[in-house]
């Protein structure tokens, strides 16, 4: 996470509503830990964004980074299927027309 160089009002009263909720006190680290070792949080998506203070000071930012939301996840890759399962090629033809009912999607 950036460097904290001023705290001001606003967050000094965003801290005190976050203080209120039950999980803050025992767990702010945690969030702390986990945005700054997420690959999303630490500026590595597409837009670039990067989680401060001021979005761990949000109930939701705090509450969805303890839940995981944030946390990298290994690269998966997609099953390759050769034919989708039920379908047949000798059941279409390249010339007339094929609806959802004939493929089995209504």
């Amino acid at each position: 996470m950036p460097k904290i160089i001023t705290f001001g009002p606003k967050r000094t009263k965003a801290l005190r509503v976050m203080e209120a909720l039950p999980d803050w006190a025992p767990r702010w680290r945690e969030a702390v830990g986990r945005l700054s070792s997420s690959s999303f949080a630490t500026g590595g998506g597409a837009m670039g964004w990067k989680a401060d203070i001021d979005f761990l000071l949000t109930p939701t930012g705090f509450e969805k980074t303890l839940a995981g939301a944030y946390d990298d996840r290994p690269k998966e890759r997609p099953a390759i299927r050769t034919q989708p399962s039920g379908l047949s090629a000798e059941n279409f033809s390249l010339t007339s027309p094929v609806s959802v009912h004939d493929i089995g999607l209504a």
